[in-house]
């Protein structure tokens, strides 16, 4: 496992944090994740999705790695989860023919979002909850809407508050298209993995 580090600065915030993103786990064990996060001890950590394959109850036994991982962040600092394509279905999203499936559509269900927050976390689909000064909001994956985008009058609605906000957005890709002029102080991402580089 790599940790990788960057420091930033920024004078809306008035004062440092340590903030920890994890992503794109996709059920595998993550005993070495929780390790480092005790060691790194973050203000916040930030999952950007992809933690979990499809949020439904009959995934439950192979997801509960992912529980288990976001239950073992709660206990060392608040933890935003935001969901990427695979909570939501679209796990073969990186197919050629998936521009072109029918009936696309969220796949989640209600039991598996309960079990999600009962981990502890902030659970942020195109919302946002205020954490003393800072504004965190999730951006869900938009890859199973009928235009693949995602939820831009949420996007519309952080942008305009007047405080220190941080975004946990999925897809990096939606950067420069959708959030770049939006002033968000500052925005993680996950999904870039394996062969989408190639």
């Amino acid at each position: 496992m790599k940790i990788s580090e960057y420091k930033i600065k920024n004078k809306r915030f008035s004062q440092k944090y340590v903030f920890a993103l994890i992503s794109d786990l996709h059920t595998e064990s993550s005993l070495g994740v929780i390790e480092a996060l005790k060691t790194i001890r973050p203000d916040y950590i930030l999952a950007a999705g992809d933690i979990f394959e499809p949020l439904l109850d009959k995934n439950r036994n192979k997801n509960q790695s992912g529980y288990e991982l976001l239950a073992a962040c709660s206990g060392i600092a608040p933890t935003i989860f935001s969901p990427g394509n695979h909570e939501i279905g679209g796990t073969h999203s990186w197919s050629p023919m998936w521009r072109f499936a029918k009936g696309k559509k969220k796949t989640y269900d209600k039991k598996s979002i309960e079990l999600v927050r009962e981990c502890g976390v902030y659970f942020l689909e195109d919302d946002c909850v205020k954490l003393g000064e800072i504004y965190f909001g999730g951006l869900c994956s938009g890859i199973v809407s009928d235009d693949m985008r995602p939820d831009l009058s949420f996007v519309e609605r952080f942008s305009k508050i007047d405080a220190p906000k941080v975004l946990v957005c999925h897809h990096p890709e939606y950067y420069k298209k959708y959030l770049k002029e939006k002033g968000i102080d500052l925005i993680v991402s996950g999904h870039a993995h394996g062969g989408q580089w190639r």
